[in-house]
């Protein structure tokens, strides 16, 4: 009898349980720019107690990896060191709840020291420890070197040349971004009179090319070398009058596969007025098209009014192989046409 007892005394202590506690943390490791918002996530399964869980994030810098620095916890807001209390107090540092078991760290600004390991630890609220209470993640945060100017031939000469078209306006981009890293690129025109602001045009990282409703059948995008992106409009209409910019953002592809806006630039801006926006420009019959390095990529079909995204190239790292495949299909196109 007492034998029965203490085989069922080990069983409920020793036994297979239908669960244990594992916390975890986005994968990493993550690279941030400098001033930038950075979250970090996290969450726990396989607990035991109530469903809403607590959470507190800590931070081993490089320069003393085994010393614990608290942020912030969600069981107690007063558990922070004195190294973050302002930044936490002020709301630059925060968790943000995103489920009864999950949160997400928010540093709304990164400083060069808040690069780090960054742990996630959830407090017990099992009957014993079991499993895993908490997880890493190793944050780097770099400085942000992109760069974006906008330049265009707009002279009394050029309207003359070409009247009731403008362009090319070249959007030129460079980074210095250790890291391996995409851009894309975009056109703006913030209409006159402190009207509202239109999309004309972007080109994504993996070469898909979305044309605003208004400008979709009268737009080219051009680039002409590895960091200079050119757009063409033709013919240019009243409404067209205002500043335009063009906007690049620099993406990294995390661990788990899926694209971060590492940074964002936004470029100086081109004056349209009456002088450069004719209203008896002829109209042309030509298509938006998208060229690299002089050769066609691409031809973009006239579009419905709602803006479509065009898959041009999706494979940027040969981009001459995937140059010379749509290449093919224009030729095609054409030959059908005729």
């Amino acid at each position: 009898m007492g034998g029965m007892f203490a085989l069922t005394l080990l069983l409920s202590v020793w036994g297979p349980r239908s669960a244990q506690r594992a916390v975890q943390t986005q994968r990493g490791p993550l690279v941030r720019a400098l001033g930038s918002h950075a979250t970090l996530s996290c969450r726990v399964s396989g607990y035991q107690g109530p469903p809403r869980q607590d959470f507190r994030w800590s931070v081993y810098r490089p320069g003393a990896p085994r010393v614990e620095l608290r942020i912030v916890s969600t069981e107690d807001p007063g558990a922070t060191y004195a190294l973050y209390h302002q930044r936490v107090r002020s709301g630059e540092i925060y968790v943000e709840r995103t489920g009864p078991d999950s949160a997400r760290l928010h540093i709304t600004s990164l400083q060069p020291q808040d690069r780090g390991v960054y742990e996630c630890y959830t407090p017990s609220t099992d009957t014993m420890h079991w499993g895993k209470y908490s997880d890493t993640v190793n944050l780097t945060v770099v400085p942000s070197t992109l760069q974006v100017t906008l330049s265009s031939p707009l002279t009394p000469r050029a309207a003359k040349e070409r009247p009731g078209e403008l362009g090319p306006l070249s959007c030129q981009v460079s980074t210095l971004t250790p890291h391996h890293t995409h851009v894309s690129v975009s056109w703006h025109l913030e209409r006159q009179g402190g009207g509202d602001t239109v999309d004309i045009a972007s080109l994504s990282w993996d070469f898909l090319l979305l044309a605003g409703p208004s400008f979709q059948d009268r737009l080219r995008v051009v680039k002409s070398d590895p960091s200079t992106y050119q757009l063409t409009l033709s013919p240019l209409h009243p409404s067209d009058q205002g500043e335009v910019y063009c906007q690049a953002t620099e993406w990294i592809q995390d661990p788990d596969q899926t694209w971060y806006p590492l940074a964002m630039r936004q470029s100086n801006r081109v004056t349209l007025n009456r002088s450069t926006v004719l209203t008896e420009a002829p109209v042309t019959g030509e298509l938006s098209t998208l060229q690299e390095d002089s050769e066609a990529i691409g031809r973009k079909p006239l579009l419905s009014s709602s803006m479509k995204a065009i898959p041009v190239c999706s494979h940027v790292e040969s981009p001459k192989a995937c140059c010379s495949q749509v290449s093919l299909l224009m030729l095609a196109s054409l030959l059908m046409l005729r």
